[in-house]
């Protein structure tokens, strides 16, 4: 009984650390992902302010 128990233990925290992995890549993917659309975003703002500037003088 306790060797089955000590198997399982060892299951699940070898199960918990598949899904905190699985989580971080998430994260990873989802703020490279974000923070990619933010400079992307950025640019496009920065264009149309810079074009208003050159057409005012």
């Amino acid at each position: 009984m306790g060797k089955i128990n000590a198997n399982a233990s060892k299951k699940s925290i070898f199960i918990a650390l598949q899904k905190s992995v699985r989580i971080v890549r998430e994260v990873y993917k989802l703020t490279g992902h974000f923070s990619y659309q933010l400079s992307v975003i950025s640019y496009q703002l920065s264009v149309p302010t810079t074009k208003a500037r050159s057409l005012k003088y």
